[in-house]
């Protein structure tokens, strides 16, 4: 397993290099999107994925935020 051999994943620490913002999110969640929809998936399934994306993804976007703010 992953974590057992390399630890947790922070995924907003692993973004920190990046300035993102909310076009950066919104791209990177319409990439997805469009990966999702050539995927054989059903519609509630890609739908549910989508929805989950959007968290940490939203989550790295506020984390930046934050950062941007302290560094003022």
């Amino acid at each position: 397993r992953y974590a057992e051999k390399y630890g947790s994943i922070h995924i907003p620490g692993a973004h920190q290099h990046l300035a993102i913002g909310d076009a950066e999110r919104d791209a990177w969640l319409l990439c997805m999107e469009q990966a999702i929809a050539r995927q054989p998936y059903a519609p509630a399934f890609a739908e549910y994925l989508l929805r989950q994306l959007r968290v940490p993804a939203e989550r790295i976007r506020q984390i930046c935020e934050i950062r941007q703010q302290q560094q003022s």
